[in-house]
């Protein structure tokens, strides 16, 4: 009895994190960062990892490394596996205009996309949404989700940059979402978490 009681609590907590907790869209991720970089960690502490900038995506170059906060995992959200020297990734950040110091966005790691081998591994935002998704082994950890195309990926943040208005208002995208899977995506998260929708 005391075992069901101490499950019943655990999902209830779960379930109140959740009402709080909305994924961050990766539209959302790429309007709110002041820095996108894919990014090499070079070594890792006890409570933050050391980044090395491999590509900028958007915003100034940083110095030479950059150093972020690990994401500490919470009931409903974890990282895809332990931090690691060598991991490659996108990282999503936003300058503190206190400090100057960069952090990441999101409370759910979002701001994390696992790179290998030229492609980048997104993890799925919604766990209600399970169509087409894919199972990955990265970094020996699992990310359920799509993979995308290196430069692709890239292209796709770019066009969305250049091209925000267009996107949100749906207007003569079919060429480009024809071609592109990752701005497939980015248009389907931005259909999909509308203000006015709920999920």
């Amino acid at each position: 009895m005391k075992r069901l009681l101490f499950l019943l609590v655990i999902v209830m907590t779960c379930f109140q994190a959740m009402a709080k907790y909305s994924p961050t869209t990766l539209a959302g991720l790429v309007d709110e960062s002041d820095l996108i970089i894919h990014g090499v960690i070079v070594s890792v502490q006890e409570k933050s990892v050391t980044v090395k900038p491999l590509n900028v995506v958007k915003g100034a170059r940083p110095e030479a490394i950059v150093t972020l906060d690990k994401f500490e995992d919470w009931t409903c959200a974890s990282r895809f596996t332990s931090y690691k020297v060598g991991q490659q990734g996108f990282l999503f950040l936003k300058k503190r205009t206190t400090t100057g110091v960069y952090f990441s966005l999101g409370s759910g790691n979002e701001v994390e996309i696992p790179v290998l081998n030229q492609k980048v591994f997104y993890k799925n935002p919604n766990p209600n949404y399970v169509k087409g998704l894919q199972t990955f082994f990265v970094y020996g950890g699992t990310i359920l989700g799509h993979v995308y195309n290196y430069n692709s990926f890239v292209d796709a943040i770019k066009f969305y940059m250049a091209n925000r208005a267009a996107m949100n208002a749906s207007k003569n995208l079919q060429d480009e979402l024809s071609k592109s899977p990752a701005l497939r995506r980015i248009f389907a998260e931005l259909q999909y978490y509308r203000p006015n929708r709920f999920y």
